[in-house]
């Protein structure tokens, strides 16, 4: 069984598939990204926002017509603004920050002082006002 739910701390996540299922065709069309650290499907910036009923109910009707059972549970209620700060400062919260790839800390260990001293290409803004027309005279 997939359940769909929706909650202000949560955001809207959907539980009861696994990465290979094949679910994947129906659900990333429908905008659902799939989270390696909860190891379920979500929609992004779904967190203390309104629950996006079109979305929510579309991909239900979407697996029930390919043959899931599916249940919806909704909490539309708000938290606070200062309990969500609170959460989102706190360390060690539920929301993790981006992770940094490993290409992009590579690329920050192998900058040398060489090519950070280097001057960087200027613009000439002369060069880049309107063409001059020239006519010929023949």
């Amino acid at each position: 069984m997939i359940a769909i739910t929706h909650t202000p701390a949560d955001g809207t996540i959907l539980d009861g598939t696994s990465k290979g299922d094949g679910t994947n065709h129906l659900l990333k069309p429908l905008t659902w990204r799939w989270s390696r650290q909860l190891a379920v499907w979500y929609l992004p910036a779904s967190r203390d926002t309104a629950p996006r009923t079109a979305v929510i109910t579309g991909t239900a009707e979407k697996l029930r017509a390919a043959g899931h059972e599916v249940i919806v549970a909704i909490d539309g209620r708000h938290r606070d603004p200062e309990v969500v700060e609170a959460d989102r400062a706190a360390p060690g919260s539920s929301r993790p920050g981006p992770t940094p790839s490993p290409i992009g800390v590579r690329r920050r260990r192998n900058t040398s002082p060489v090519t950070e001293s280097r001057p960087q290409p200027t613009i000439d803004r002369a060069c880049t006002s309107r063409p001059t027309l020239v006519r010929s005279l023949n």
